[in-house]
């Protein structure tokens, strides 16, 4: 996807924004993607770091992610509404790939206002701050904003979650999705090869590890570990477009979420494979 900002000279961009995200490339991204945009954000890792930070600065917007260590996006929400009157309460956005039916309620009904999947839609992200701006200016909303808010799930082509798995998943899926790269390329401008190189090599050095966390869940039959395993792999895989390993750890999480664990060690063959294929890949882009 090609994008340009909108570079509309009357529009101010000052909102106070701060980006919770624990997933190291994932969290480069976002803020990259914010630089782009003309915002900038301060970021922290967990739930915890999210209630510190609002303890010494006023945010106008938090993007949250859902899932985190040591408090989830979820429970800190919860205690923002429990500690913050509306009149000081920062703006909340979810941030998570909705891979499980009613994720998105559920972080309505905690108390966030509105939901981006992941990756990030850089145009959808736009529109909603633009919204959000002129909303705390009580400034009337453009049309061409009022009328475009969408937010786009780029996974939704691409995450099998048929059980017969082998039957079902698209094995046309690429190994890397180039548009992705590009899109990454174009987004951090002059910056492009520096900030990929250390995506690439951070992403890298941390999916053996995932992997094996994803492994040890597979074989200990711990359910809610495996979702959490692999939704975190496929999350920083998407994002740098390991398209096809993206794809399986869809269907593996799906699995951990619905209690399945027997037969899923059958598959560790297939994900160190591509693996290993995505790995080749990704450092010949570097």
């Amino acid at each position: 996807m090609s994008f340009k900002p909108s570079n509309n000279s009357n529009f101010v961009k000052n909102l106070k924004i701060l980006l919770a995200e624990d997933n190291w490339v994932n969290q480069r991204l976002a803020l990259a993607l914010l630089d782009k945009l003309g915002y900038s954000a301060d970021a922290v890792k967990t739930g915890k770091e999210v209630l510190n930070a609002l303890e010494q600065k006023f945010y106008d917007v938090i993007l949250m992610d859902v899932h985190m260590p040591e408090m989830c996006g979820i429970t800190a929400t919860q205690q923002i509404y429990q500690l913050y009157p509306t009149h000081n309460r920062p703006y909340i956005i979810a941030l998570t790939a909705f891979s499980v039916k009613g994720d998105a309620d559920k972080c309505l009904n905690a108390g966030m206002q509105e939901h981006l999947n992941k990756p990030i839609d850089a145009e959808a992200l736009e529109l909603m701050l633009q919204r959000l701006e002129h909303q705390f200016k009580n400034v009337e909303i453009p049309d061409a904003i009022a009328s475009n808010q969408r937010v786009h799930s780029k996974l939704s082509s691409t995450r099998p979650l048929d059980p017969r798995f082998y039957d079902k998943y698209n094995q046309d899926t690429p190994i890397v999705d180039y548009q992705v790269i590009e899109s990454i390329r174009k987004m951090a401008g002059i910056a492009a090869q520096t900030l990929i190189a250390q995506l690439i090599d951070s992403y890298l050095s941390e999916t053996p590890a995932m992997l094996n966390r994803l492994y040890q869940a597979m074989e200990t039959q711990d359910c809610v570990a495996l979702y959490k395993a692999a939704h975190a792999l496929r999350s920083s895989s998407a994002n740098l477009g390991a398209a096809h390993l993206a794809q399986i750890c869809a269907w593996v999480e799906e699995q951990g979420h619905l209690g399945t664990t027997l037969i899923l060690r059958d598959y560790q063959p297939l994900l160190d494979d591509t693996y290993l294929l995505t790995k080749a890949e990704l450092a010949a882009i570097r």
